[in-house]
């Protein structure tokens, strides 16, 4: 039976770009229909070879705008052609698996290098060259200093969430990497790197032999399993397959010998050779392009930016990527809660609310670890994610979180960016955050690519002005909340809440909270009454899509 009958009609829309079939095809297994903003403005200019800079707000597809494009004007077979940067392990492995979905249908690879894992691991999948690689600046670095990983080849470099990765310190360690990408070599000498004859390729295409063909099926049967590894799903996975659609000859099989690696490199030529293959004309042959996205692009970046890439540079703003950061589809609400009665709200909150999907977010490692123990005392089936868990526990847990085995994350702001994990319906910011930038990313985990989610925020009494910062970068008054049946306990007779270098006897300045007086002038919100929350409200807005069993 042939494979045909059995996918979704191409995206026309994608087709206008004018991208090559086979990617059009795992775009429509993808479910992709229509680009969004960024995709639109990036794609075309891209596919140009211009120096971009994109900046999109978060969940609005950036990955795929420069996935689509590599993918587009690699070459078959070219070692490391395209080097992607990111700021952490989970956000490496999400745009590795994002890459590897939407290569599902060609022969092109990618891989995930990254710190934590042993370096052994990554040089199985390294040695046999793949045309993308995908990384955190510091492993990227040390694969560099140990030759394992060469530029030689190079014709992309991006940067993904740039503004993060300048926040955490990487600001020497991209000028580092950028600066040793020397571009794709004139002689074309790239297609000999790393092999050990002549007569492995034709003389007429540069088609692989049959054994050659063979190595790639196996190692492109590693890959998916290094992605079930990381994501639990793989390609057809993700293309909703299984093996009774595999058996009854809807999809192929990867055990017949290379025969699909095979079919799927001969589609791949025949599309170069019908015109569908590499853009951009001579100038992508002679330099690297050179792309940054970020949902935020300050004024350090874009000097950063044009620092590393060639005239003109373009900068490519979706609507409303400048203005202040929104979230206007998610139902956010506060509640004024003391200290020592956060536990128990949240626990209240929980059960109230019943979420299908839910990342509560921490300030610390400690008290993350604290709370997920506490939680999972009272029954409640949780996990902790922080940077004191060893990577392949991390993993673990996301694939886990990812496949719905657990309903509720513990997390510090190491998972505010980076994790893209559907139908997330509750963000708890257990602790507020004290930039309020940050809590635009923390809530940006729900609501994403136009679904619907709540986010609900503590806040003490002395955290008044933490709220005020919210709100003014939202551009939105923010509703206080309250849980039917919940009321505060006086304070506990061995609480202390001084902090280091205080006088706890001292008397302290009176604190004039944002809970007490308005926002703005003549708005009156402080006597506003509070919202009560109706149970199990999340129902009848969010489709349920994930039937899993609780072990509650």
């Amino acid at each position: 039976m042939s494979d045909k009958t059995d996918h979704p009609p191409v995206p026309e829309a994608f087709t206008a770009l004018g991208i090559r079939p086979s990617i059009l095809k795992a775009l429509a297994e993808m479910k992709f229909t229509t680009p969004s903003e960024i995709q639109a403005l990036l794609i075309p200019r891209a596919l140009a070879g211009v120096d971009l800079l994109g900046q999109a707000r978060t969940g609005t597809g950036k990955t795929a705008a420069f996935a689509i494009p590599i993918l587009q004007r690699v070459e078959r077979g070219v070692p490391t052609q395209a080097i992607i940067l990111v700021p952490t392990r989970e956000l490496a492995v999400q745009v590795d698996a994002e890459f590897k979905r939407i290569a599902s249908h060609t022969p092109i690879r990618s891989v995930p290098v990254y710190g934590g894992q042993k370096i052994v691991a990554q040089m199985k999948f390294l040695r046999h060259h793949p045309e993308v690689i995908i990384g955190t600046p510091g492993r990227v670095i040390d694969l560099l200093d140990r030759r394992i990983l060469s530029f030689e080849n190079v014709k992309f470099a991006v940067l993904d969430e740039v503004d993060r990765m300048l926040d955490i310190g990487f600001r020497d360690d991209i000028r580092n990497i950028l600066s040793r990408i020397k571009g794709v070599r004139r002689d074309g000498g790239q297609r000999d790197e790393g092999r050990q004859g002549e007569g492995r390729r034709d003389d007429r295409r540069g088609r692989p032999d049959r054994g050659d063909r063979q190595l790639r099926a196996e190692i492109k049967a590693m890959e998916e399993e290094m992605l079930r590894d990381h994501t639990g799903a793989t390609p057809d996975d993700a293309a909703g397959k299984d093996d009774d659609d595999r058996a009854a000859g809807g999809v192929e099989t990867r055990d017949d010998g290379g025969n699909h690696q095979q079919r799927r490199e001969a589609a791949w030529d025949a599309e170069t050779e019908s015109g569908a293959g590499p853009n951009g004309g001579d100038a992508s042959q002679r330099r690297h392009q050179t792309i940054f996205v970020s949902a935020t692009i300050s004024a350090e970046i874009e000097k950063l930016a044009r620092q590393y890439m060639r005239e003109p540079v373009e900068k490519l703003i979706a609507p409303g990527a400048d203005e202040k950061p929104t979230v206007e589809k998610v139902e956010q609400y506060y509640f004024s809660v003391q200290p020592w009665d956060k536990y128990r709200l949240l626990r209240m909150l929980l059960l109230q609310e019943n979420p299908e999907l839910a990342i509560v977010f921490c300030k610390t490692k400690r008290g993350a670890e604290k709370l997920a123990k506490k939680l999972h005392a009272d029954g409640i089936e949780c996990r902790e994610i922080h940077g004191n868990l060893a990577q392949n526990k991390r993993d673990r847990v996301m694939q886990g979180f990812r496949k719905g085995k657990f309903d509720v994350l513990i997390a510090t702001d190491l998972a505010s960016r980076g994790i893209d994990v559907a139908d997330i319906s509750h963000i708890i910011n257990y602790d507020i955050p004290e930039d309020p930038e940050v809590y635009v990313h923390r809530v940006g985990r729900t609501a994403r690519m136009g679904a619907q989610g709540k986010a609900f925020t503590f806040v003490t009494r002395e955290q008044g002005d933490e709220l005020t910062k919210v709100e003014g970068i939202i551009n939105m008054v923010i509703p206080q909340a309250k849980i039917e049946g919940f009321e505060p306990n006086p304070t506990p007779a061995d609480w202390t809440e001084a902090k280091p270098g205080m006088f706890p006897d001292a008397p302290s300045k009176p604190v004039q909270s944002r809970l007490e007086r308005p926002l703005f002038e003549g708005t009156g919100t402080a006597g506003a009454a509070p919202v009560t929350l109706p149970p199990r409200t999340i129902g009848s807005k969010i489709p349920l899509q994930r039937r899993h069993k609780r072990r509650r």
